[in-house]
């Protein structure tokens, strides 16, 4: 077995659902949208055959109301990226993270980031996109990044 099929047992074993995001600032500070790459449906799509730098940041905000995790919660969040391409109509995970809960000495509510960047080889045509385990963290989607370059 090869470590990345090491890593998807692994990870499915951790977190089952993901959940895709389609809110995404496609106007304004956080969008760079050049040479050919389009927007569409919360994805980016890909214009050129190439090596591109892929990344994504999530600000997380937990509400606790002065209570302990939910039990049975997951101790962490997870990010994925998949590609989609309409040619051979088949979804594939590019790469994945996991960021811990962050705990806090507040009481009411925990508020933190999350980063997930590599460089992956894309088609022209891959429609690129991220999943979450757990999207309800995520209070100001203005706030999120979202994107990829050539390199």
């Amino acid at each position: 077995m090869s470590l990345i099929d090491l890593l998807k047992l692994a990870a499915g074993s951790r977190q089952d659902t993901l959940y895709p995001l389609r809110d995404w600032e496609d106007k304004g500070n956080n969008c760079l949208m050049q040479n050919g790459m389009e927007y569409r449906n919360g994805r980016l799509v890909v214009p050129a055959k190439g090596l591109y730098h892929l990344y994504g940041l999530l600000d997380l905000h937990q509400s606790l109301d002065g209570e302990a995790m939910t039990p049975g919660m997951p101790d962490s969040i997870t990010m994925r990226f998949y590609r989609f391409n309409i040619l051979n109509f088949t979804e594939e995970m590019l790469v994945e993270g996991f960021r811990p809960y962050g705990r806090s000495a507040n009481p009411r509510f925990m508020s933190y980031e999350s980063y997930l960047g590599a460089d992956v080889p894309l088609e022209a045509g891959d429609e690129v996109y991220m999943k979450v385990s757990n999207p309800n963290y995520i209070k100001n989607p203005s706030r999120n990044v979202f994107g990829l370059h050539m390199l």
